[in-house]
């Protein structure tokens, strides 16, 4: 009787998941702790950029020094779809962001010629901060959100950037990922197991 077992590219494929999953909740673990570290602003920002470049963005994280500039510039480089997002991260130490200047957001996004512009807390207060964001296409994403979207990119067959475009596109509070990037996951790993399937061979008979 045969035994189906792994080859050696399936069994290296598996490691390769463990240790890039094993990464994504040690950047998610520091984003979370930095969020409320309301001492050190610069350690969030470090976190923010840390876990755009594991979902595959550009970043450049900007040295201020004293000079009003947003903590981030991140960008998309793909044939298929290229755009640029100013991000500012905000630490409290409650974890909770109750003002925010968004009119600063929008100067960002127009200094450097960005399509997007994001700012990265544990939490936002409802109200007026939110309506406002949402009048400026300023889009306020919690922390959780951004771990969800490192959990869904660390198990997820890779998603084009251009996937995760609409989590830019929907200004306002983002606490959790838009329908269109779920599905857009579901369909990768469909086409994922579709893939397995038709390269399964079957046994043939002993002699």
């Amino acid at each position: 009787m045969l035994t189906d077992l792994p080859n050696e590219s399936e069994t290296a494929n598996e490691l390769d998941s463990t240790t890039i999953i094993d990464e994504s909740e040690d950047l998610i673990d520091e984003l979370q702790a930095a969020s409320v570290a309301s001492d050190d602003h610069v350690r969030l920002e470090k976190a923010v950029a840390a876990c755009l470049r594991f979902i595959g963005y550009d970043v450049e994280h900007k040295d201020k020094r004293g000079v009003a500039l947003p903590d981030l510039v991140i960008a998309s480089s793909l044939p298929s779809s290229c755009y640029r997002t100013v991000v500012d991260a905000k630490a409290r130490a409650s974890g909770h962001l109750t003002g925010l200047e968004v009119l600063t957001l929008v100067e960002y996004r127009n200094q450097f010629n960005a399509d997007f512009a994001a700012v990265v807390a544990g939490s936002f207060a409802d109200g007026k901060m939110v309506r406002h964001a949402e009048q400026s296409g300023v889009v306020l994403l919690t922390v959780e959100a951004l771990s969800d979207w490192m959990r869904l990119h660390a198990v997820t067959p890779p998603l084009s950037l251009a996937d995760y475009e609409p989590i830019f596109t929907t200004p306002g509070m983002v606490d959790a990922l838009p329908e269109e990037i779920r599905q857009a996951a579901d369909q990768q790993r469909r086409w994922k197991r579709t893939d397995r399937a038709a390269a399964v061979r079957t046994p043939g008979c002993l002699p």
